[in-house]
């Protein structure tokens, strides 16, 4: 244990980015929970729409989505969706995917959707990214 605290003293730096790393770690965590918005990976997604439960809503600018998307996706950019989301007013007891390149832009979405009433909301865990390195298909138009 001395060994251990005379390695902590000598590399308090270390020590010291290693719990500012480990809480930034639980508080994200944290809100995310909090938000009531999941994260799902492709599979899941695949399943909730080929059972015809979910609606998939991506988030990217009309360009990236005509680059490639999703088989029935809506496209609902980011910069228009305060806009617009009341298109989505009929999936409300549905569940929306939420979707763009990496996940990121679409978390911010799906939190929106979830304050809106929307009932179920999901994150694509990764977004487009995660979907093509997974080999399902994409729409090119």
């Amino acid at each position: 244990m001395d060994q251990f605290l005379a390695f902590a003293a000598k590399n308090w730096l270390l020590f010291a980015a290693f719990f500012a790393i480990l809480a930034t770690l639980i508080t994200t965590e944290i809100l995310r929970l909090m938000r009531g918005v999941r994260s799902i990976d492709p599979q899941q997604a695949v399943r909730l729409l080929n059972d015809d439960e979910a609606t998939m809503v991506d988030v990217r600018d009309p360009a990236e989505f005509r680059a490639g998307h999703i088989t029935d996706a809506r496209n609902l950019p980011l910069k228009e969706f305060d806009r617009r989301v009341s298109e989505l007013d009929r999936y409300r007891e549905r569940t929306v995917i939420v979707c763009c390149q990496s996940g990121a832009r679409s978390q911010s979405v799906a939190t929106k959707l979830k304050k809106a009433g929307f009932a179920k909301v999901a994150n694509l865990s990764g977004g487009m990214q995660s979907w093509t390195s997974a080999n399902l298909p994409v729409v090119r138009k």
